[in-house]
């Protein structure tokens, strides 16, 4: 009968661990992941709490983010420390009767927790390749000592966690591989960067130096010129091309949510925190952070992001653990960040931490030569996507636009030829389906703006200057008060040549 009884329970408790496997497996977050594993392995073994330690390659630690009933949330040892430290080295099982009669016992935890550790029961947990990968505690068997049956057990018990944990990180790569493709779908269409003008081959040229360079970029220009696709292109060229682009839309997202969404946030940090989320340079480890309108966000938020690009860590909302991350931050504006730093709305320190090196994306009436290059590339682009038939513009419809001055840019002329392939006869685009804005070069010109004529006396004081400096950039600056990269970016802004 005795025998009989034995072999009843241990039938239960193979099926209880089956159901643990299963229940496993459902899990997509890692913290209620290890609640449930430390939960189930107290109730198959009868013991009074458990702990499941993971290692931590990076930091060369073993830690657990949750302890069964714990008065502190979270462990952190050397990896060889204690007795679980010494089962993750030596990836052998552990049953210790009395915890305190054993030298590799770390008395430290019951003294930070107030609790009595008594007897230990732990198994390493091995990876599929035979890595060991954390260990699964037992501690303090709430009638007599662990058997060997409980051995049988914890052994078991840490093969499934091994499995369903393997599976877990597996679907936590998958998701966030599926939240950057998500995001890079929303875009109507991956494009590329077209032009042949001189100032965009020299453009390019400079894309390809500095591609494979961790240093931070920042690509400034007007609105719809095209700064996102020169982004994409550096980060398609550098060797970090096979981990993600994440976007970031700095004006678009209010500022009360995009702290939480480029840091992230730990469960609990404020009302509707249920879970920890990852923020958006967490996902985009390994890869580029491609923070579009840089000059909108607040203060505080320039105070974060400083931090990351100086020590290469952050904190989520609510953490207390830096997490360290490896990214490329390319940054955009067009906005004139020196005034806006003048104005204290911008640091000065974050500027030259983004300011590394400096791309300029002219406007595209300042590079005309171009417009029958980029109308045939979104003529291809928009029949592919609208199963249209266009082979060409007619001579008049393309005239309009070499002589329209694209106050929108090149986002401008892509929803004027996007237009006219909805709404035009194939097999040619003809004057009639082209629709510009009232502002036409040809009509009434409008007086000039106070903008624009501070502008042109700005140009013709940095020609000047130039002229009495024969040239030497450094001497022009400082003859107007300029730092030699502010006076610099505004003569590729304004078009000024170097050399005369």
């Amino acid at each position: 009968m005795k025998a009989e009884r034995n072999y009843k329970e241990k039938i239960e408790k193979l099926y209880k661990i089956l159901g643990v496997a299963k229940r496993l497996g459902y899990e997509n977050e890692i913290e209620k992941f290890l609640e449930i594993a430390i939960y189930e392995t107290s109730e198959v073994l009868d013991a009074e709490r458990s702990t499941l330690f993971l290692v931590d390659f990076e930091r060369d630690e073993i830690w657990s983010k949750i302890a069964q009933d714990a008065e502190i949330s979270e462990i952190r040892l050397p990896r060889g420390e204690g007795i679980v430290g010494w089962v993750i080295e030596k990836g052998k099982l552990v049953n210790v009767e009395d915890a305190y009669k054993d030298k590799r016992f770390n008395q430290q935890i019951d003294r930070l927790t107030g609790y009595r550790t008594r007897s230990i029961l732990c198994a390493p947990i091995f990876s599929r390749e035979g890595k060991i990968i954390g260990a699964v505690e037992a501690l303090n068997k709430k009638s007599g000592t662990f058997s060997k049956e409980d051995e049988e057990y914890i052994t078991i018990l840490s093969s499934q966690i091994a499995v369903a944990l393997e599976n877990l990180r597996l679907k936590e790569q998958l998701m966030r591989e599926n939240i950057i493709l998500r995001r890079e779908l929303q875009e109507k269409m991956e494009d590329v960067f077209v032009g042949e003008a001189p100032q965009i081959r020299n453009l390019l040229n400079t894309v390809k130096k500095i591609a494979n360079s961790s240093a931070s970029v920042l690509i400034r220009g007007e609105s719809g010129v095209g700064k996102e696709l020169i982004a994409k292109k550096i980060h398609e060229l550098s060797v970090r091309q096979n981990r993600a682009f994440v976007k970031v839309s700095c004006a678009a997202i209010p500022d009360t949510l995009l702290e939480s969404e480029l840091f992230g946030y730990e469960k609990g940090a404020f009302t509707g925190a249920y879970s920890t989320k990852k923020g958006l340079l967490e996902l985009a480890d390994g890869g580029t952070v491609f923070l579009d309108e840089i000059g909108d966000i607040s203060p505080a938020i320039q105070a974060k992001l400083l931090r990351v690009l100086q020590e290469k860590e952050f904190l989520r909302l609510g953490g207390t653990k830096p997490i360290k991350v490896d990214i490329r931050v390319i940054s955009a504006t067009n906005k004139d960040l020196e005034e806006a730093i003048r104005e204290r709305k911008f640091r000065e320190d974050l500027f030259y931490r983004l300011n590394v090196i400096t791309l300029y994306i002219p406007p595209l009436r300042e590079r005309k030569s171009d417009i029958p290059l980029l109308v045939h590339h979104f003529i291809k682009k928009y029949n592919k996507l609208m199963n249209r038939k266009f082979e060409d513009i007619e001579e008049d419809a393309l005239k309009m636009l070499m002589e329209y001055d694209w106050p929108g840019n090149v986002r401008e002329l892509e929803n004027v030829v996007e237009r006219a392939i909805v709404l035009g006869e194939e097999p040619t685009i003809t004057r009639e389906y082209i629709l510009l804005s009232s502002e036409r070069k040809n009509e009434q010109p409008p007086r000039a703006s106070l903008k624009d004529s501070i502008h042109s006396i700005e140009k013709k004081a940095i020609e000047e200057a130039l002229q009495k400096a024969r040239f030497n950039i450094s001497k022009a600056a400082q003859s107007l008060g300029m730092k030699r990269t502010t006076f610099y970016y505004k003569m590729k802004r304004y078009g000024i040549s170097p050399r005369g």
